[in-house]
């Protein structure tokens, strides 16, 4: 109630939302100021002792003639001020300007940065081979899109959502800071575990009396395990029984399931229902490391580019 209104913050989200908040306040004040009655509502609504419809007015009137000097707005505009008032003092360039992170500005310095970081004359061979080697690192070496074209599409559609948000590094792809000391999963089986494993079950399925169709699905599908490695895409023999069994995975886990292929149900007890089990869990393994070291690449680059805009382009400020 004591406070002039230049002295209030009142801070929100969207530039539509702060020019709601000021239209309601002026509103309110404007019914309050037609009746002490009014005036009491006001009050209740507001979890104030008492007011007066006079008192309405006098604060309707400190609001109007105080409008140049009023803070309301968004959380960005405040901070944006804050930085142009205080530009030494908070490290920034005194001619630092603002850019909208989806605008087609944006999109032009991206290609400017990233180029910036090709050219021998402006970036040094250790940073150009530190993206490469990060780029390999997200993509496995595989690539869907032209190089620049990948490059620039992690960057517009991750670095705000993301890199923003989480800026260190070590906790992007890292299994303790996802899942804690208790992992759901475990990492893939090395070779010679892995090729045990396989032939184990390939014994066991030989033993099951089934149909040669219903055996070649086994056998495809762990010929496909054999040789999965974290990042390789997955073969179409491995994707099917994959449906299949990880529906099953709590029945997996009990020592006996029910898989059924081509009208046959297969039922797994006893070593074969394990085998099966430990190649669904190494599979499951392969991809979340898989996924995991795409995230560390993926951050790699975002920091790479976060650092070279810093060097090629202090004075802009990218906000979303």
């Amino acid at each position: 109630m004591g406070t002039p209104p230049d002295r209030i913050c009142a801070l929100t989200f969207s530039r539509k939302a702060a020019g709601e908040i000021f239209e309601s306040v002026v509103e309110r004040l404007c019914v309050a100021a037609a009746s002490d009655e009014a005036a009491q509502e006001t009050a209740r609504i507001a979890e104030i002792s008492s007011l007066t419809a006079a008192d309405a007015i006098a604060m309707l009137r400190a609001v109007l003639s105080s409008l140049n000097r009023l803070h309301v707005g968004t959380l960005d505009s405040f901070m944006v001020s804050v930085v142009r008032t205080f530009p030494v003092e908070l490290g920034v360039p005194v001619d630092f300007r603002v850019m909208n992170s989806e605008s087609a500005e944006a999109a032009e310095l991206r290609k400017q940065i990233l180029s910036a970081v090709f050219d021998a004359r402006r970036t040094d061979e250790g940073t150009r081979r530190e993206l490469f080697e990060a780029f390999k690192q997200a993509t496995f070496g595989r690539q869907e899109k032209a190089f620049g074209e990948q490059l620039d599409g992690f960057v517009e559609s991750l670095r705000e959502r993301y890199y923003r948000v989480l800026p260190e590094g070590q906790r992007w792809g890292a299994r303790e800071a996802i899942w804690g000391a208790d992992a759901p999963w475990r990492p893939p089986l090395g070779e010679t575990g892995l090729y045990g494993l396989v032939d184990g079950a390939l014994a066991e399925v030989a033993k099951q009396g089934w149909s040669d169709s219903i055996v070649e699905r086994w056998t495809a599908f762990a010929d496909a395990v054999r040789v999965l490695r974290p990042g390789a895409p997955l073969p179409k023999s491995l994707v099917y029984l994959m449906e299949k069994l990880l529906p099953e995975v709590q029945a997996l886990d009990k020592g006996c399931a029910k898989v059924k292929l081509n009208r046959t149900t297969c039922e797994l007890e006893g070593v074969l229902c394990e085998r099966v089990r430990e190649m669904v869990q190494h599979v499951i393994g392969c991809e979340l490391q898989g996924a995991a070291e795409t995230t560390c690449g993926l951050f790699r680059i975002l920091n790479l580019f976060d650092r070279s805009m810093t060097v090629q382009m202090p004075q802009i400020v990218v906000q979303n």
